[in-house]
Order: C-alpha cells, then sequence, then structure tokens
C-alpha cells in the first residue's frame, strides 16, 4: 500500500511537472501569438490601405485604423478585434450605395469560396472603394461566418477623380486638336504614334518619313526631305519648319510643317509633335506677288533711269539696277541716307546736303520737286542730270514714301546747247538780212517776227507776235500775202507772190512775198523791197507758186 502510494505520489508529481511545462509553453506561444498580433496590428496600421482579417468562426482577428475610417467605425481599431463580424456586418453594407446588391454579392462570395480582385465599391457619400476578397481557410465546424477570409480596402476617390479630369482634359483637348484645320500627330522615341488627330488619321500619307508605323522604306523626294528634318528636329531638340509640296491626284498642295522636339525635365527628348497646316492659298499668292514683283523689277531695272524709294527719314528701300549697278552697293544702300552714300562714295557732302533740303521741301509742301545736277566724268567733261522728288501719301495724309527719279540730260544739254548757239548763228544771219521775216501760223496769226530794212510794218517785232497778218499788213499787201499763205496751205509747196504799193517820196516800191511751209502748223513767211522804175498807171499784182 506504502509503495502504491508512493508510486501514486511520483506520478502526481511528475503530471505537475508536465502540467508546469505546459502551462509555461502555453504562455510562451501566447506571448508569441499575441507578440505577432501586435506586430501585425503595428504594420497593418502604417499600410495606405484597409485590411479586416475574419476568421473561420467569424471572428475579427485583425482590422486597421484605415479600414474604419473607410466604413466610419470608432477608433482605436483594437477595440473591433474578438467581435463577431455580424455586429458591424449591417453597419458595412448601409455605408455602400447599394446595400443589398452589396450584400447578395458578398454572400455569394462566402459560400463559394471565390477570390476577387480590384472590384469597385461605390459608397453613399459619393467615394469609390477598390476592394479585393481573399479566402483564408475552409469553414469550421459551428462557424458564424461559412469561411475565413481577408478584405483589402483601398479609397480610390482622389485617383479616379484625377483620372477624370485628366479624361476630361484629352477629351477637351482632342475634341479642340481634331477641330483644327491641320494635321497634328506625336511620336514618341521609337518613332511610333501616340496620338493623330482626325485629319491626321484620316491622311496617313502625310506623316510617311515621320514614323515607323507609316513610313516602310523611304522612298521619294518627299519623303526623304521629311526623315531629314525628323533626325535634325529630334539631334538638335529645336523645332524645324519648312513649306512642302505634296501632289495628289495631279494637283499640287502646299503645307507649311513643322517638328517641334519635346523634352522632360531633364532635358530627355520625350517625344516629337508634328504639325501641318495647308497654306496652298497663301503660297500660290505669295508666288504670284514674287512673279508681279519680279515683273515690276524687271521694269524698273530697264528703265533707262535711276529710280530709288525713300523712307520718311530719307533712307534708301529700293534701288533700281541703274541706280546702282553694283549688286553689293545696292543692297548696302537699304537703310542708309544720302550722307552715308556720298561718303562711300566720297562725293560732296554739298550736293547731299541739297538733296536732303529737297527731299524735306517735297514732303513739307506735298508736291514734286526737281532740280538738276552736274557731276564731272572720268574723262573731264561733265554728265547733266535731272532729279525729282515725288512724295506719296497715305489714304490718312501720312507719308508713305519719297519716290526718287533722275535721267541723264547729258545729251539734251548738249543738242540744247548746240540749238541755242545755231539760233543764236542764224539770229545773227536773219539781222543782217534786208528782209521782212514772218513766222506765222496756218491762219495766219505771227508766232515771231524780224523786220527788214523798209517801212512796211509799222510796229515792232515783239509788237507783231499774236496779232493776224490782216491786222498788221498795209491794205495792199494784205490780200496777195493771205492768197499766197493759203495756196501755200492748199498745194503743201513754196508759194510766191508779188505787190506794189503806192509811190512814196516820188518813187515806185514793189515786194516779193515768198510762203514757204515749215510744219504742219507753221509757216514762213519773207517779203523782200525792191525799188521800181517810174510809172504811170496803178500798182500792178502779180501771184506765182512753185
Amino acid at each position: 500500500m506504502a509503495e502504491q502510494l508512493a508510486r501514486t505520489q511520483a506520478a502526481l508529481t511528475q503530471a505537475e511537472l508536465r502540467n508546469t511545462d505546459l502551462r509555461r509553453a502555453l504562455d510562451d506561444a501566447t506571448y508569441a501569438a499575441q507578440t505577432a498580433t501586435a506586430r501585425l496590428a503595428t504594420f497593418a496600421s502604417y499600410l495606405p490601405e484597409g485590411l479586416l482579417l475574419v476568421d473561420p468562426r467569424g471572428t475579427i482577428a485583425l482590422i486597421n485604423d484605415y479600414c474604419c475610417n473607410v466604413f466610419g467605425l470608432p477608433l482605436p481599431a483594437s477595440n473591433w478585434l474578438g467581435y463577431s463580424i455580424r455586429n458591424i456586418a449591417n453597419w458595412l453594407q448601409e455605408q455602400t450605395a447599394d446595400p443589398a446588391g452589396f450584400q447578395q454579392y458578398v454572400q455569394q462570395l462566402w459560400q463559394g469560396g471565390q477570390s476577387v480582385l480590384n472590384q469597385e465599391l461605390l459608397m453613399l457619400d459619393g467615394r469609390t472603394l477598390v476592394w479585393d476578397y481573399l479566402p483564408t481557410s475552409e469553414a469550421a465546424q459551428g462557424a458564424v461566418a461559412s469561411i475565413g477570409f481577408l478584405l483589402r480596402l483601398r479609397d480610390i476617390t482622389e485617383v479616379r477623380q484625377q483620372l477624370e479630369q485628366q479624361q476630361r482634359e484629352r477629351a477637351f483637348y482632342e475634341t479642340v486638336l481634331n477641330q483644327l484645320p491641320a494635321e497634328v500627330f506625336a511620336t514618341d522615341m521609337t518613332t511610333r504614334h501616340t496620338f493623330l488627330n482626325a485629319q491626321a488619321a484620316a491622311t496617313p500619307t502625310l506623316r510617311e518619313g515621320f514614323s515607323a508605323e507609316d513610313s516602310g522604306p523611304f522612298s521619294g523626294e518627299v519623303q526623304q526631305q521629311r526623315q531629314r528634318y525628323y533626325e535634325q528636329a529630334t539631334a538638335t531638340g529645336k523645332p524645324v519648319q519648312w513649306i512642302e509640296q505634296v501632289t495628289e491626284a495631279d494637283t499640287s498642295r502646299y503645307l507649311l510643317r513643322s517638328l517641334q522636339p519635346v523634352q522632360s525635365s531633364a532635358g530627355q527628348l520625350q517625344m516629337v509633335v508634328g504639325h501641318s497646316v495647308d497654306v496652298t492659298t497663301q503660297e500660290e499668292a505669295r508666288q504670284r506677288l514674287q512673279e508681279q514683283e519680279a515683273f515690276y523689277n524687271a521694269i524698273l531695272n530697264h528703265m533707262p533711269a535711276d529710280i530709288s524709294v525713300f523712307d520718311a527719314s530719307h533712307r534708301y528701300r529700293y534701288v533700281n539696277h541703274q541706280a546702282a549697278r553694283d549688286p553689293n552697293l545696292r543692297e548696302w544702300l537699304i537703310g542708309k541716307d544720302d550722307f552715308q552714300y556720298f561718303l562711300r562714295q566720297q562725293r560732296s557732302r554739298t550736293m547731299a546736303e541739297q538733296r536732303h533740303f529737297l527731299f524735306e521741301e517735297a514732303v513739307r509742301n506735298r508736291r514734286q520737286m526737281s532740280w538738276e545736277e552736274t557731276t564731272p566724268r572720268a574723262d573731264g567733261t561733265l554728265s547733266y542730270w535731272l532729279h525729282y522728288y515725288y512724295p506719296v501719301f497715305k489714304a490718312d495724309n501720312s507719308l508713305d514714301m519719297v519716290i526718287g527719279y533722275g535721267a541723264d540730260i547729258t545729251a539734251r544739254r548738249q543738242a540744247e546747247d548746240r540749238i541755242r548757239a545755231s539760233e543764236h548763228r542764224v539770229r545773227a544771219l536773219l539781222t543782217a538780212l534786208p528782209d521782212t521775216i514772218l513766222v506765222t501760223s496756218r491762219m495766219g496769226f505771227v508766232h515771231d517776227a524780224k523786220l527788214g530794212d523798209d517801212s512796211l510794218l509799222s510796229q515792232a517785232a515783239d509788237q507783231l507776235i499774236g496779232n493776224h497778218l490782216a491786222d498788221v499788213l498795209p491794205p495792199l499787201a494784205t490780200e496777195p500775202v493771205l492768197a499766197s499763205l493759203a495756196e501755200m496751205l492748199r498745194t503743201g509747196q513754196r508759194t510766191e507772190a508779188s505787190f506794189e504799193l503806192p509811190p512814196m517820196d516820188g518813187g515806185r516800191l514793189g515786194y516779193q512775198v515768198r510762203c514757204i511751209p515749215l510744219d504742219s502748223e507753221e509757216a514762213l513767211l519773207v517779203l523782200t523791197s525792191r525799188k521800181l522804175p517810174p510809172l504811170l498807171g496803178s500798182p500792178g499784182l502779180a501771184l506765182r507758186s512753185s
């Protein structure tokens, strides 16, 4: 009996020792579990998402503050540990925009043990959540819930709003770009299109040479030109622009093309934006304007005169070839004034001052000014130039330009000098003649007169000019002179006539009249007197033409 009692006592002691070891192991396990749970809760609290872990019994094993804030549960989240999910299920589903639909969907997931990811959930207050449902274990015997699960929640309301804002902005800009009467496209660094507006999508031929999607092997001058400009834009990082002629179905169009490299803040090339505008109308107008300008330039450059155009400050805006034959000088003159020009050409400043004075006079008086200039030649002779300044005013009466015109009148001046010398000699010769000489019009009006030695005309020569022959000739001379003039006009030939005046101082005086055509407007009358021997009877009259 004692031995049995001893054995029992020993077994009891061993059992107590094992029990102590088990309690110690349980305490260690409990501490480890609590530590792990605390660490998991701490880790979960720092996550930028909500976590709700429910064990197979339907008890909340893990919930963080983010999840409480999403569903409006009071904090701290640790207060909800150990609660049954049923205690807050109704509250959770009432926070959604569709409680019944959410409950039915979640029930199906519980029962089917299915996993879902990235499901969107619209909340009653307008927020948008993304949630994942992940089964964690098989259902336990007598569990409140059919299966354990992990629910992950992320509030994407702000992200969704930003995305929607970006989409609205993209739609706005794309609408604007699609309404532009131009082709717009963008390529990335692999030359793949990242954007095409409606015009660019409709006309892929306009993109050939810019993108690997459209180009294929480059062929043709246009595609090669596009490739060169594209490579230039990507190599330099600077925009390029050019006008391109495109021929389609025997119709030519002109496009203003541009490529704009887009760089990141770090200076790395991100994309190339291409743009083209149909400028056919403007280009054709420009070509017509160039042709018209070339036409007028050809006229102005072949005129035998110096032509210049000045601005309001007397600076050259245009110079034709005649005014400056050296093309370098013509180019240099634009924007310069006569003071600079004369200094370069080593000409007199006094002449430049005279020109500037006359320029200001023309503008001030709003009328044409003219003057003559004398310029020494290399051979020692003089050249004579006639210059004009003609001011041109706009519709508002402001000065638009001043046209300068210069003509070489050296030959004319020399001819005038010779004519004046000739006239002087002729006048001296005529003065030496004893005859009376008249220049008359076809109607008989005196244009010029030189009196002879006789007293046929009693007036001075200058008093005769402008009078009719009938008013200045003696009555007996008027009829034969006018008859001779009429005969000359009729035949166009020289005519002669003679007449005799009554005796004076006992002597007879006869006259011979010669009418000579000068031109279609004037005639020359030469009246020569001669003394006749005394004769009884009336004065005689004779008329003949030759």
